[in-house]
């Protein structure tokens, strides 16, 4: 990610507050700590944060996204970002819908500037 600096951000919060910042979005006070309460969310998309601090894997546990998006609203895309400390990278995952209609969208935007 472009805006990730492995020394700066080694809370996890800042993770959040940096997604929150590049979206435009707000940052949840306390995320993770109430049940149902999500770290980053706007009118466009509600996520839930995961950090990896040490390997290079993460378990994806299906019930987890479904909660992002039972919370989700309609016009919301739910997403889980997971980021890679030791590699300085995140995943975005989303549903393959919404993946779909983005790449429908980009396609469009390209083609009226041809």
């Amino acid at each position: 990610m472009p805006w990730y600096d492995e020394h700066k951000y080694k809370d996890p919060t800042d993770y959040e507050y940096k997604t929150a910042e590049k979206l435009n979005a707000r940052r949840s006070i306390n995320s993770g700590a109430l049940f149902g309460d999500f770290d980053v969310q706007s009118s466009e998309v509600l996520i839930d944060n995961k950090r990896v601090s040490k390997g290079h894997t993460y378990r994806l546990d299906i019930r987890d996204f479904n909660n992002v998006k039972k919370k989700s609203k309609f016009d919301q895309i739910p997403a889980m970002l997971i980021n890679y400390d030791s590699y300085g990278q995140s995943v975005a995952v989303i549903r393959e819908e919404d993946f779909i209609g983005l790449i429908e969208i980009v396609r469009d935007l390209t083609k009226d500037v041809d």
